[in-house]
């Protein structure tokens, strides 16, 4: 009788376990139909953007206005500025692989009118005689910059051009009514030495 009670309790157990471990049925109500989105046409992308005008110059557009103006401007010291337009800035350096602007000028001063000038922008002023006006200028006069001290010196050459060798791009024709330089102005001069 014990043995007939064990047998019943395991079956029911099993029984349990199966019926506790059989998949449920899941019931599925039946899918309501898609509703479809209305659609609406899409806009027609233009197939090429329009370009902008470029308002930015290159460089190159500089060193090619540069030597522009100085073949049409030509004498002694612009045909030898030609050979320098592009050379790039150089702290301390003296030749056409990288210059600064004192060492582009006394380049030019040696070379174009046998003058041995100082290394020093703020120098070469003191050496010069110094204008009123920029209006008083002539082709090869010193123009000198800088807030305060001289800084930066360049070499005029017609209306309100200068050449001389840019932080930024190297040796470049750059204009005195530039804001930059217009506002860093500080006196010009006509060396001495220098019969022009």
């Amino acid at each position: 009788m014990k043995k007939n009670i064990k047998v019943y309790a395991l079956s029911l157990l099993i029984g349990f376990v199966m019926f506790s471990c059989a998949p449920v049925r899941r019931t599925t109500q039946p899918e309501s139909p898609r509703q479809e989105r209305p659609t609406t046409p899409r806009q027609e992308r233009p197939t090429t953007t329009p370009r902008t005008e470029r308002t930015t110059t290159t460089n190159n557009d500089i060193y090619v206005q540069s030597m522009q103006f100085l073949k049409n401007n030509a004498s002694d010291i612009t045909d030898y500025c030609v050979t320098w337009v592009g050379t790039p800035h150089k702290m301390g350096g003296m030749n056409r692989d990288g210059v600064d602007c004192s060492g582009f000028v006394c380049n030019v001063y040696q070379d174009v009118y046998n003058v041995k000038l100082p290394r020093n922008s703020g120098k070469m002023q003191q050496e010069c005689k110094i204008y009123k006006s920029i209006t008083q200028l002539k082709e090869g006069d010193l123009l000198f910059f800088g807030k305060g001290n001289v800084n930066h010196v360049g070499i005029f050459i017609k209306k309100d051009k200068f050449v001389h060798a840019s932080t930024s791009k190297g040796v470049i024709v750059s204009s005195v009514e530039e804001k930059y330089w217009k506002e860093n102005f500080h006196s010009c001069g006509h060396h001495p030495q220098v019969k022009n």
